[in-house]
């Protein structure tokens, strides 16, 4: 003979919204990652966010270039021209950049390049992200030529025009004085600025 089980309705309502509560908590991370919250959909960093390799991230900020050093940057690594802006446009390039540690002592440098648009309101000047260049994106070892760095992908994620988020993906190669490739460490990293 098959035994019903009963539920109380106030036991299953309680049941329901613990259930509820649990989902809507926010996701523990390890300690000594760097998370962000992403736009809705962004699969891609939040795989990249799972797989991270990169033990610590130290912000370097970012640093303001001229129209010109990122039209001739911008040859450099793409081997494209872009013409310059309009006289009357008022933007502004930054390079942000981070260093993460990815192990063994060995530090990676990352870097791109936005362009910003300053917006007064009142008293105070908003930055608003415009554009955000990934083909100028850079990895390099720190100290640079320290060992060679490959780039597997660069993703720029704007949120809300003033939040940029970058995740980063790629290996360190350390070769030994015959040129053999003794070891290969990968690293991802996720990280954000605001304008």
């Amino acid at each position: 003979m098959k035994r019903r089980l009963v539920l109380p309705a106030a036991a299953l309502a309680l049941a329901v919204s613990c259930a509820a509560c649990a989902s809507s908590r926010e996701p523990e991370f390890p300690p000594g990652k760097s998370h962000v919250t992403l736009a809705p959909g962004v699969t891609v960093a939040h795989s990249v966010m799972e797989a991270t390799k990169t033990t610590k991230i130290e912000d370097l900020g970012y640093r303001e270039i001229s129209e010109a050093e990122f039209l001739y940057l911008r040859y450099v690594r793409t081997g494209t021209s872009t013409p310059p802006s309009p006289s009357d446009a008022s933007y502004v390039y930054r390079e942000y950049a981070f260093v993460g540690e990815i192990g063994g002592g060995l530090r990676v440098k990352a870097g791109i390049i936005a362009r910003v648009v300053p917006l007064q309101m009142g008293h105070h000047t908003v930055y608003v992200f415009d554009e955000v260049y990934e083909d100028m994106a850079e990895l390099s070892s720190v100290p640079e030529g320290a060992f060679a760095v490959r780039r597997n992908y660069v993703k720029a994620f704007v949120e809300n025009h003033n939040t940029l988020q970058v995740a980063v993906g790629g290996y360190a190669e350390l070769t030994a004085e015959d040129g053999i490739v003794r070891e290969r460490r990968h690293f991802s990293a996720l990280h954000q600025w605001r304008a």
